[in-house]
């Protein structure tokens, strides 16, 4: 969309915030076109699982529907 409608929205940014063409499509456009880019070439590798560590303190108890107070358990 904004590549292909690169024109509009500068001069929507022409228009509400004066902004030359050049600039819009320096500072804002060209921008996050880039950043859109980035975040597509790099998402699957953010998305994959990755192991954590628990701490000691926390042991066996950290897993979901299994913990305990001194009361007893909490679910």
């Amino acid at each position: 969309m904004l590549t292909a409608h690169g024109d509009d929205v500068a001069a929507a940014l022409h228009a509400d915030l004066g902004k030359s063409s050049t600039e819009a499509y320096r500072t804002e456009i060209d921008f996050t076109v880039r950043e859109i880019d980035h975040t597509l070439e790099h998402l699957d590798a953010w998305l994959r699982p990755q192991s954590a560590p628990v701490p000691a303190r926390l042991g066996d108890d950290a897993r979901p529907g299994h913990s305990t107070t001194r009361w007893g358990s909490c679910w």
